[in-house]
């Protein structure tokens, strides 16, 4: 439908519009708003400044991953015309250590974290109210029992007996009650662990965790650091069932047992498109994290880069804790222009050629650079700017925050969400160094033994072609005018002319000789410093299938298996360094949001802590399955069975089956489905021992209860 307006009309939302971009423009201008947009800006020149070195190293690394030399490096190979060859030996390394870690820390089905119950559990009230009611019925029924027992056996004949033997009893049972108690609420915590951590796996999964941290293990081995981000709440579409409602009449959706039962019809496709909320995890790049100068933590203070689309930006309008008015500024001032420039980084289009992107300055959707800002601002200056005084109590305190800054435009501020003041981004390096977020990528560690091998290949290239063919001297005075040289070929006559030169007749005219080749030599330096790259790394040619050329213990399978368990200690320290700097904090992390904000009342039962398992992985599977088994063979002696009994009989092949890849449940029954089998089989062996006569076995020998064949009246007795 057209809408037409008057002049009127047009002219009063032209200078409300104008008003309020008057409005804005003058709250941005603001004293404190300029103060806090000056802050960040003094904060991001500062780490820019400090993070020079370590960005140069991370050009560095690129290069050397993909081959290449740099310009400086370039011009002076070619100085000395030859071989420019790059040996990949870095990406070589980088790629196995990828495959190598990836494999460790997401076996199939299974996950590189696990939870376990504390020490001491701490339940709810409900749970402990419950534990504690359950144990003092079976406390009371069991003596009861037992009493019945003594007034029948004769040994309790009156009241005072009585009364004192049931005190007796209470005493010491009450010293053992406690000990129950503690059973009772580790085995409560544990039930309650297996439902949080189901619950908190499909969470994770959801968020797209496993996928940003094996994006950063190719970080770790190619950079300083590698960097995850999360969790972080971002509006996502998912697909999602539609819900259906019945018509009059018509029964539920999945109600059986009625006519009609099921689905009803569906108008259109079932699922739909929903925008929600939910936790996310991405990996960020190195690149666009800063730290600031005196960071060791994350949170010390860090700034991250972002480059926006309009888009993006615009679907912050509205959006809770955004300034919306700010946000609008940005987009009428820059356009279709963009913001990239203001940030002036110098290294963005070597990156940018480095990464195979070449061309990215000449998208026609141009980006706008953000910064977010984590560190820590004064009171007062988030009051000035318009913070409610009941979340800055002290004006003189300092309060971590999280800020925006688009050029000199703030388009969010607000205070830290986290409870335990946290943030969220977590690094993990390759080989750490204590005291900075940085540390050493596979490039790095090896850069001297790659530019060696560069170096030995080059002039191997170089010897290669100089010594694959003769050397051709001549003695100039001898040879006629207009003879080539460079024109050779078999069965040539050469004319000379010995008259020219009177002493020549001692030397011929024309003489060939091969340049020595230094190939063997050079073959020895190369592998030299290939090894060398191996041992720095710990992650040797032999632990990726390369074992060419190896002997020694690496010619059996003993010796080989040996060198493997060796190898491992290397990698051990790099998989230590992700489960402490990746996995752990960002698994408790949403563990701790979960706690906060799921309302999920299953998620707040027991009492668990978050364990990283990645170290642990490293031993092997065929090892642990070998100890199962033999342990099944021990628990199958009389003895131990009588102490494990069934249940726990059952529990050690339910952990063989699942090491084995086998749905556990499938074969062995569940821990209800058992115990509900040993109580029906318990029940019918009463009722046949309760049966007129007793019972008889086969051969008309007398058997007891449990359908085991009585001795005599002597063996009875002994």
């Amino acid at each position: 439908m057209l809408q037409v307006k008057n002049n009127t009309q047009l002219m009063e939302e032209e200078q409300a519009e104008f008003a309020a971009n008057r409005a804005a423009m003058e709250r941005q201008n603001r004293p404190i708003i300029t103060s806090l947009a000056s802050y960040v800006r003094d904060a991001w020149q500062a780490s820019k400044e400090a993070k020079v070195k370590i960005e140069s190293t991370m050009i560095e690394a690129l290069r050397q991953k993909k081959g290449e030399y740099d310009p400086q490096k370039l011009a002076a190979i070619r100085e000395n015309p030859g071989s420019e060859i790059f040996m990949m030996l870095t990406d070589e390394k980088c790629a196995a250590a990828v495959a190598w870690l990836t494999d460790i820390l997401f076996p199939a089905d299974d996950k590189p974290w696990g939870t376990k119950p504390t020490a001491v559990p701490d339940l709810s009230p409900e749970q402990m109210g419950f534990i504690q009611q359950r144990l003092a019925q079976e406390t009371q029924s069991e003596i009861r029992q037992e009493l019945i027992m003594q007034i029948q056996a004769g040994a309790i004949t009156d009241q005072n007996m009585a009364q004192k033997w049931l005190q007796q009893t209470m005493q010491s049972r009450a010293e053992t009650m406690a000990e129950e108690l503690r059973h009772e609420m580790i085995q409560a915590a544990k039930e309650a662990r297996l439902k949080v951590e189901t619950k908190l796996a499909d969470v994770v999964e959801e968020a797209g965790w496993e996928d940003a941290v094996i994006e950063g293990i190719d970080d770790i081995c190619t950079f300083p650091a590698g960097v995850i981000k999360g969790p972080v709440f971002r509006k996502k579409k998912k697909l999602r069932w539609k819900k259906q409602q019945a018509q009059p009449g018509q029964p539920q959706i999945g109600q059986a047992g009625q006519p009609g039962a099921g689905y009803p019809e569906l108008d259109g496709p079932p699922v739909e498109v929903r925008e929600e909320i939910g936790l996310e995890f991405n990996r960020v790049s190195p690149f666009d994290v800063y730290p600031l100068p005196n960071a060791r933590k994350p949170e010390d203070g860090i700034i991250e880069r972002h480059s926006l689309t309009r888009s993006d930006l615009y679907s912050l309008i509205d959006v809770e804790g955004y300034d919306s008015e700010a946000i609008k500024l940005v987009l009428r001032e820059y356009g279709r222009g963009g913001a990239g420039s203001w940030l002036n980084i110098g290294q963005d289009q070597i990156r940018q050629d480095l990464e195979n992107r070449p061309n990215e300055y000449r998208s026609p959707e141009t980006r706008i650079d953000a910064l977010q800002f984590w560190g820590n601002v004064q009171g007062l200056m988030l009051l000035q700017n318009g913070m409610p005084p009941e979340r800055v109590p002290d004006p003189l305190a300092d309060y971590q925050v999280e800020v925006w800054l688009v050029d000199r435009y703030v388009i969010k501020s607000e205070i830290n969400g986290d409870p335990l003041g946290r943030v969220p981004y977590h690094f993990a390096s390759f080989r750490k160094r204590n005291g900075s977020l940085w540390g050493a990528g596979i490039p790095e560690i090896i850069k001297d033994s790659q530019d060696a091998c560069n170096a030995s290949a080059r002039n191997l290239i170089n010897n290669m072609g100089i010594s694959s063919g003769p050397q051709v001297t001549y003695d100039q005075s001898q040879l006629p005018a207009g003879v080539s040289m460079t024109d050779m070929y078999p069965w040539k006559i050469w004319p000379v002319d010995g008259s020219k030169n009177p002493g020549s007749s001692t030397r011929a005219p024309i003489s060939f000789f091969v340049p020595p080749s230094m190939a063997e030599s050079l073959m020895k330096v190369y592998e030299f410093f290939s090894a060398e790259a191996d041992t720095k790394t710990g992650v040797p040619k032999y632990s990726y299938g390369n074992n060419k050329g190896s002997g020694g213990a690496l010619s059996t399978a003993s010796g080989f298996s040996m060198m493997m368990n060796n190898a491992t200690r290397g990698i051990k320290n790099v998989i230590r360094n992700i489960d402490k700097g990746l996995i752990k904090p960002s698994i408790e992390m949403t563990h701790q949001w979960q706690l906060l904000y799921s309302n999920d009342p299953e998620y707040y039962t027991g009492d668990i802590k978050l364990i990283a398992r990645g170290s642990n992985a490293l031993i092997a599977k065929e090892q642990t399955a070998v100890r199962r088994n033999e342990f099944l063979q021990i628990s199958m002696n009389s003895a131990v069975l009588g102490i494990i009994g069934q249940e726990g009989l059952a529990e050690v092949l339910r952990e063989i089956v699942e090491g084995m890849d086998f749905t556990s449940d499938e074969i062995v029954p569940t821990k209800e489905a058992f115990s509900k089998r040993l109580q029906a089989e318990s029940l019918q062996v009463q009722a046949q021992a309760q049966l007129p006569g007793g019972v008889q076995g086969s051969e008309g020998k007398e058997v007891d209860g449990a359908g085991a064949v009585q001795g005599g009246r002597d063996a009875r007795t002994v």
